[in-house]
């Protein structure tokens, strides 16, 4: 395998991983008893906050700037 398809292979793990955050999330929400509409949009803004945290470290590797 090359290491032109390694970012394509990150980028899908990573939204696997994402969707397993935002069901478990909503699971446990909807569980301890709230709002089905407020437990979904929490557990999907934990799915984008993990989407921008794993690609921009994990996925692109993206350095901070040095000043």
């Amino acid at each position: 395998m090359t290491n032109k398809w390694l970012p394509l292979i990150k980028f899908a793990l990573v939204g696997v991983v994402n969707t397993l955050i935002d069901f478990a999330v909503y699971a446990l929400l909807t569980t301890i008893g709230v709002n089905y509409i407020l437990a979904q949009w929490i557990s999907y803004s934990a799915g984008i906050l993990n989407s921008y945290v794993m690609n921009r470290k994990w996925t692109f590797k993206k350095k901070e700037k040095r000043q």
